[in-house]
């Protein structure tokens, strides 16, 4: 473990001073003394403006680089022992461990604070530890992370889906094709229907297809006999698995555990430059069952 840290400690003293400027002179300083990241005067005076928040992490622009955004761990006035900057240091390194390795729906990840209780920076694994022993797991109080365009009406999340996953698109065309009765949108985040997000929670071939066969072709009006409804269910479920965008995206919540449920509105968006990208901003792990993370507004 000390080997592990020494080299860490060597890493974050070879970045130059040049690339230290690209975000700013104020993570020259952080880096000289990494608990300025606990101190809120500090980040009053250094960090750009707040962007939002949720019970252990709270988000800022670069005050010079306002298109990155810094999330930080930070003790909720509810935590005073510290617990909140445990859990938000705990989800940060679960986020710098996958985001950059599914870059197609996680923001760029370009830097981290010092890593430390048994998480390797490289491979981004944990080290030993357990549920009961909590201080053994992956801690890292803050990162850098490219700054995105969030989605926070029905309407924008509905388009987006269009835009970067048209297979439920065609999924919802087969439905209606078949005389079932289908609400108007199937992708709007608020509601309980959302063909998307149950697409997502249930995650491998087998519950996908029992999802459509047993509740969406399932309606009371439907025209189908069995036989049909299981056809029809079957070819459902084999475009959806086998759309390259959407297996990704299944494997990503099945590789990582995060809870489908949170790709909603507020919770997911797109990149600024081409706003092409279906981008989730929050991994949702936590290092106890009680932390939940809010919506950031990184507009």
């Amino acid at each position: 473990m000390r080997k592990l840290l020494k080299e860490w400690r060597k890493y974050l003293e070879e970045i130059s001073k040049s690339e230290l400027k690209y975000f700013g002179q104020e993570f020259e300083e952080l880096m000289a003394d990494p608990a300025l990241a606990q101190d809120k005067t500090w980040i009053a005076n250094n960090m750009g403006k707040r962007l939002g928040g949720g019970y252990s992490r709270v988000a800022y622009e670069l005050k010079s680089n306002p298109e990155l955004v810094w999330k930080t761990a930070y003790n909720s006035s509810d935590h005073p022992d510290e617990t909140s900057f445990e859990e938000g240091s705990y989800t940060n390194a679960q986020e710098a461990k996958y985001f950059n390795r599914y870059p197609d729906f996680f923001p760029k990840v370009y830097m981290t604070g010092e890593a430390t209780r048994g998480y390797d920076p490289e491979t981004g694994e944990l080290m030993g530890g357990t549920y009961e022993y909590p201080e053994e797991k992956a801690f890292m109080p803050w990162l850098i992370i490219d700054r995105v365009h969030v989605i926070l009406d029905d309407g924008e999340y509905d388009a987006l889906i269009h835009k970067v996953f048209p297979v439920m698109q065609q999924a919802v065309n087969k439905v209606k094709a078949a005389g079932v009765p289908i609400r108007k949108s199937m992708f709007a985040s608020t509601k309980r229907s959302n063909f998307f997000i149950k697409t997502m929670r249930y995650g491998n071939y087998e519950e996908i297809y029992r999802y459509f066969h047993d509740n969406v072709l399932n309606h009371p009006r439907s025209p189908l006999d069995d036989k049909q409804r299981e056809e029809l269910a079957y070819e459902i479920t084999d475009m959806i698995t086998k759309d390259y965008k959407m297996s990704r995206l299944l494997q990503l919540f099945q590789e990582t555990g995060a809870d489908a449920g949170d790709i909603r509105i507020g919770n997911v968006g797109t990149d600024l430059a081409t706003k092409s990208k279906f981008i989730i901003l929050d991994i949702s792990k936590f290092l106890f069952s009680h932390g939940r993370e809010g919506s950031y507004e990184f507009i």
